[in-house]
């Protein structure tokens, strides 16, 4: 093999490559249009004599795109650079999921040098749009494959019907669900996985439910200026891989526009990602052309729907569009070091989403300059442990819940520098329609019923869930345990010069994790409590508070905090009280709940809350704030918030100095911006 890519470097001249042999030219089998043949000009080689378009100059494909599984060859770092070619002249081509349905790129046992890395790189059109697509299935036919269902016809007019039976009791696949990836991947009998697979030729470890780009154990890859479009489950897969960047890409559709996993305890050989200037629009309606009316959303597949505007919360959180609920950037058990910027996601379920379950896991990773538009449940979500993330001048506009911690365990979570705002007049579920039948939707996902059959949910613990105006108030940052096992909390959520625009709450869940909140300008801009339904906050009663609900069990009072007129609910059932340590049952021990608030600005004044004596300057109504169309508040004359500063690893916050201007932009129009050694995104220095 080793002879045979020498063989090629030493004849890619003219057309087919560059005197170098740094770049070699890739075409594909099935494509649209397709790519002509002329084995005269080009060969029969491993290009297969296709003829294929870089911009508008004619060049011989150096190699199939399926051909590229063959990598030896690239080990040594001789090949720097795969630019996928056109099959017209700067004409739009759809690199496409053939009949065996596997990935359109599966790259596996690659390892570059450090300073060399592969790129893999499509090309962009005079005005920047991208020409080269990777284009997977449709979700309907994901889902209904036929060797997944029994019944692929009842699948489709959305019927109750079974999943093929797993005849070797295998139990390797049972959910729609990312975490299945990880099942899959741990399964321990290899030998029961291939005799499932014997009996339907062709189909992958996850049947249909494929990626478009699969990479295992791949250490160095750059894929830039590609586009994505129906990739379910995700378009880039990275299992136990590490130095991978997706770049300049375009996503349409996809539980996961780039999915990282670490599998079998290798979480160390898993780290260091990067997601940049990446556009996702993840909802069908957000880029499908037939977008005509849906008359049956909660059954059909087909529906070009809007995970915004036309799905209540629960029907793609746990419900029939739960492909929905993945993110632009989600991982397992990943080491971490991950940057994710410049990206522009819209229409989405979740935007990063990284699930940390075993110890040095979920670290350092940041999320800077990114703009979340309408992601109907979390925009930045780690789950289970999260170490020294930075979060910082990202745009977030008419978002559900913009910063979820919630279970969460570990140290160091940094926010400073965002802007956010919410239209009153853009609120989710515009279009969705509470005479439909949510309920008697076809239950494809397997979280309640036996085995994966499809069965009716039950909503009962629940049923706002599956209502149109149902998780309807979201909040600022959602803090607390709910009912994870060990009610884990971050040691810290520090939370300074940011500029809020909100209708919904700071706070939201049980108790806060201990809190630095400094330097922030908030505008509530909610209706009150009998003002129109779009920008109405709804009160927790006070009972709910002092009895519990469905998490607390009643076993904890907490108290809930509202603005002086009432008009915005600042904190709902959370505990900012700080001082002696505060017994809590749930966690069977004693925290100490020690918050720090300073020099925040709000334009409604809380009234005389105590947060910590001779600590903190009172808070008090921001006379003066002008507040321009969809755009943060502002302040008309400057402000100068406490000192900030860093030692070691940490935060500090000095009570008794004022520095920097309130809010997140400084004067000269820059965002707040500081160094906190130890936090995000380390590049190579990072230690898995």
């Amino acid at each position: 093999m080793r002879r045979f890519w020498i063989a090629m470097l030493a004849a890619l001249t003219g057309m087919g490559g560059t005197a170098a042999g740094e770049t070699i030219y890739a075409a594909q089998l099935h494509a649209e249009p397709a790519f002509a043949r002329d084995t005269e000009r080009c060969g029969e080689g491993p290009g297969d004599g296709l003829i294929g378009y870089l911009g508008q100059e004619p060049r011989c494909a150096d190699i199939t795109v399926g051909n590229l599984r063959q990598t030896e060859g690239l080990e040594a770092g001789e090949i720097r650079e795969i630019v996928l070619l056109t099959s017209r002249p700067a004409t739009r081509t759809l690199y496409r999921v053939g009949e065996a349905r596997e990935p359109i790129l599966a790259i596996g046992d690659l390892v570059r040098p450090v300073d060399r890395p592969l790129v893999i790189r499509g090309q962009k059109g005079p005005d920047g749009g991208h020409l080269v697509w990777f284009r997977g299935l449709d979700l309907i036919d994901t889902i209904c494959d036929p060797a997944r269902v029994l019944d692929e016809e009842a699948c489709r007019n959305g019927q109750p019907v079974a999943e093929e039976e797993d005849r070797e009791g295998a139990s390797w696949e049972r959910h729609y669900d990312l975490g299945s990836l990880v099942l899959v991947e741990e399964a321990r009998n290899a030998r029961l996985i291939r005799q499932r697979l014997a009996a339907y030729p062709g189909v992958t470890i996850k049947g249909a439910r494929h990626y478009c780009v699969l990479l295992r154990r791949v250490s160095g890859l750059i894929l830039s200026d590609l586009g994505f479009e129906d990739c379910w489950l995700s378009a880039v897969a990275a299992i136990n891989s590490r130095r991978i960047a997706l770049r300049g890409a375009r996503i349409h559709g996809s539980t996961a526009g780039f999915l990282a996993a670490a599998t079998g305890g290798l979480s160390a050989d898993a780290h260091s990602f990067v997601v940049a200037d990446t556009h996702w629009i993840q909802s069908p309606g957000g880029y499908r052309s037939d977008k005509k009316p849906c008359a049956n959303p909660h059954r059909d597949l087909r529906c070009a729907v809007d995970v915004w505007d036309d799905l209540p919360w629960g029907v793609a959180h746990h419900h029939l569009w739960r492909p929905l609920n993945g993110g632009l950037f989600v991982s397992y058990d990943i080491a971490g070091n991950v940057l994710f910027e410049r990206n522009v996601l819209e229409r989405a379920f979740n935007g990063i989403r990284m699930t940390s379950r075993r110890p040095r896991t979920g670290r350092n990773v940041t999320v800077q300059g990114n703009r979340f538009r309408m992601i109907r449940d979390n925009a930045v979500e780690p789950e289970q442990r999260a170490e020294n993330w930075v979060i910082k001048h990202n745009v977030f506009e008419n978002n559900h819940a913009w910063l979820s911690t919630d279970g969460v365990s570990g140290r160091g979570f940094y926010i400073f520098g965002n802007r956010a705002f919410y239209d009153p007049e853009a609120m989710p579920g515009t279009r969705c329609r509470d005479d439909v039948a949510w309920v008697d939707s076809p239950f494809l996902m397997g979280l309640a019923g036996d085995e994966g059959r499809y069965q009716r949910l039950n909503v009962s613990h629940d049923p706002s869930a599956v209502t149109c105006k149902g998780h309807y108030r979201g909040a600022i940052l959602k803090t607390g345990d709910k009912r994870k096992a060990g009610f884990p909390y971050l040691d810290s959520i520090a939370i300074f010069h940011n500029s809020w625009q909100s209708r919904s709450p700071l706070w939201g869940n049980k108790h806060a994790s201990p809190l630095v909140h400094a330097n922030n300008l908030i505008e509530f801009a909610g209706c009150g409590l009998d003002g129109p339904w779009h920008c109405r906050q709804i009160p927790t009663p006070e009972r709910y508070c002092q009895e519990g609900n469905k998490r607390t069990r009643g076993r904890v009072a907490l108290k809930q905090y509202w603005t002086e007129d009432a008009r915005a609910l600042v904190a709902d059932c959370v505990s900012l009280l700080p001082g002696p340590a505060q017994p809590d049952e749930r966690a069977l021990e004693t925290r100490e709940i020690a918050h720090h608030f300073c020099r925040d600005l709000y334009n409604r004044s809380f009234g005389a809350i105590p947060y910590r004596d001779g600590l903190c300057a009172p808070l008090f109504d921001a006379a003066g704030m002008i507040v321009g169309p969809a755009m943060p508040p502002r302040l008309a004359e400057p402000v100068a918030g406490c000192s900030l500063g860093s030692q070691e690893d940490r935060l500090t916050v000095d009570f008794s100095r004022f520095g920097a201007q309130i809010g997140a932009v400084q004067p000269g129009g820059y965002l707040f911006d500081m160094e906190i050694p130890g936090a995000g995104y380390l590049g190579e220095a990072f230690r898995p």
